[in-house]
């Protein structure tokens, strides 16, 4: 008989919302409400999650893929959510974790987030749900970014901090807070609390965090090295975002996009590059006069608003000149990375990695300025008056 991935269907019948927000108190045993479809599993698989079947119901989530069809032996097509159970089996087998974090990184985002992935991009929401993990070297700051998200209607719903060792789960735990800086009504309207996961290697957890930023412990600690705990975790997950569906008529009734004026794209030519420079100089003369470091030169925080003129945005990493840092360093000068003190000559060694980051074919002079940027250490000033910008002058006025 011929076969179809009804996954999409499968989903919107499986994951449905709950009928109310539970409680903080009541979210440890509704984490582990009965599915309103069972997951089909591939037969091997399936028996060796039942072998703990009286420590674990598991027949109240998860089916063997030869049952799930024999239940279909009158349809003249067989109704098979392909999708979703291939993500579920990779789920519940694991993968080998090696040293690199990398690998860690997989083994979580294949139980947490690729199998309630299938069910995101399907659910009958009325706003956008979105996710996304902290995976950009180049952001300077990455530190004080969650490892993992997911906004709906750009709220924060649901958060992760991930550690690569088991013995890291408490600083997982400890950074959930710690990079909270504000419960405020206009951005969590009416939430009560909103999802999180602290991960150290092997080990889960899952908590909730309310509007006077308490951590609320909603789960044990998993060892997702143990497939009894890996079923319990994804469980978990997928009841969880079943719940986050239930916050929609919490969330705020109106939100504003704010995004900086301009365009963000790298300079084609070696003139636009040149422009793109001076302006950048000027804007950090004016910055570093003030006592303040930018921390964070790239293309990526560079908007060109017309042909003469590109500004510097993002100050979400900016500082006092001289400041001692305690995150994470990518991208830095030598001796910021070393001494973990960053100052303003740091800013203009950042200006001059900019040469190497647009694929252009540069002339002798740009590359003395990039020389004299990065292996020396000017003030803005300084860098503004080189020779390679002396005829930009008229073009920026």
């Amino acid at each position: 008989r011929p076969r179809v991935d009804n996954t999409s269907e499968f989903c919107r019948q499986f994951a449905t919302p709950f009928e109310y927000l539970p409680s903080i108190e009541e979210l440890t045993s509704a984490l582990f409400r009965p599915f309103n479809l069972k997951i089909p599993l591939s037969p091997i698989l399936y028996r060796k999650c039942n072998i703990f079947r009286q420590n674990f119901p598991i027949s109240d989530y998860f089916t063997d893929k030869d049952s799930f069809e024999k239940a279909q032996f009158k349809a003249e097509i067989i109704c098979f959510p392909e999708e979703i159970s291939n993500w579920c089996n990779v789920a519940l087998q694991g993968s080998e974790v090696g040293s690199s974090e990398f690998s860690r990184i997989c083994d979580w985002d294949n139980l947490l987030r690729n199998p309630t992935g299938v069910c995101r991009n399907r659910f009958r929401s009325n706003y956008m749900w979105i996710t996304d993990r902290k995976i950009d070297s180049s952001i300077t700051l990455a530190g004080l970014r969650s490892d993992y998200w997911e906004c709906l209607k750009s709220v924060l719903v649901f958060k992760g901090e991930e550690k690569p060792t088991n013995d890291g789960l408490n600083d997982a735990k400890f950074e959930l807070i710690s990079k909270m800086k504000a419960w405020n009504r206009c951005l969590f309207g009416d939430l009560k609390y909103i999802f999180a996961y602290a991960a150290g290697g092997s080990r889960i957890q899952f908590y909730t965090i309310d509007p006077s930023f308490n951590l609320h412990i909603i789960s044990d600690i998993y060892n997702i090295r143990n497939l009894e705990d890996r079923v319990k975790v994804l469980v978990n997950i997928f009841n969880i975002h079943r719940i986050i569906r239930s916050m929609e008529p919490f969330l705020p009734d109106f939100v504003v996009t704010l995004a900086p004026v301009g365009v963000k794209r790298k300079p084609r030519t070696e003139l636009e590059v040149k422009i793109a420079i001076r302006c950048i100089l000027d804007a950090l003369v004016a910055l570093h006069e003030l006592g303040y470091v930018h921390r964070d030169i790239r293309w990526d925080n560079i908007l060109q608003l017309n042909d003469y003129s590109w500004i510097l945005i993002d100050l979400e990493c900016a500082g006092v000149d001289g400041e001692s840092v305690h995150f994470d360093l990518k991208g830095w000068a030598p001796e910021a990375i070393e001494t973990k003190v960053y100052t303003t000559k740091a800013d203009v060694y950042m200006v001059g990695r900019l040469l190497r980051r647009v694929f252009i074919t540069f002339s002798e002079e740009a590359r003395a300025f990039e020389r004299a940027t990065t292996e020396f250490r000017l003030t803005a000033q300084e860098a503004r008056q080189h020779s390679w910008l002396s005829d930009i002058r008229d073009y920026t006025k």
